[in-house]
């Protein structure tokens, strides 16, 4: 753990990062995509269901 001092005020590192699992809906047949633990933005994918390919841009807006 490291503390940093600032302004009379400790400030602590978190020590653990919670990662939730991402999905996306398959523009072909609207199948959720589940299980992404990394960040799909910016490449192509393929349906684990209906099998075509489509890409998730870099830019596309994300719905928490």
């Amino acid at each position: 753990m490291t503390t940093e001092t600032t302004n009379d005020a400790a400030i602590v590192e978190a020590e653990i990062l919670r990662v939730w699992s991402v999905s996306i809906d398959c523009p072909h047949c609207r199948a959720s995509q589940d299980g992404w633990l990394a960040d799909p933005r910016g490449k192509d994918h393929e349906c684990d269901d209906c099998g075509k390919r489509y890409r998730v841009p870099a830019d596309i807006r994300v719905v928490f």
